[in-house]
């Protein structure tokens, strides 16, 4: 599998914008930007469409990150996953 590349947000709203609202092609966009793959292309017009540019911005820390998982997530650990956080126990 292949490395997930990111884009800047001024390359994600010029591209949303070019296809959007000035009607480009996307393969000509992505050519012209170097975007690698159509997906995230396609998220970012959607998310222009139904937001405008500020819909583009970064929402957050990426997942998989430094850090403590949300209590009540799971954690893999080798083979086997155990609870992280309260979880309600089972009477015995």
């Amino acid at each position: 599998m292949g490395h997930k590349r990111s884009y800047d947000w001024d390359t994600k709203v010029a591209a949303a914008r070019a296809v959007v609202d000035s009607g480009r092609a996307k393969p000509d966009v992505m050519r012209e930007l170097g975007i690698a793959s159509r997906s995230p292309l396609d998220v970012w017009c959607r998310r222009y469409r139904e937001g405008g540019a500020e819909a583009l911005r970064p929402r957050g820390p990426r997942a998989g990150r430094k850090g403590p998982a949300p209590p009540g997530r799971r954690e893999s650990s080798g083979s086997s996953a155990r609870w992280r956080g309260s979880r309600p126990r089972s009477p015995t």
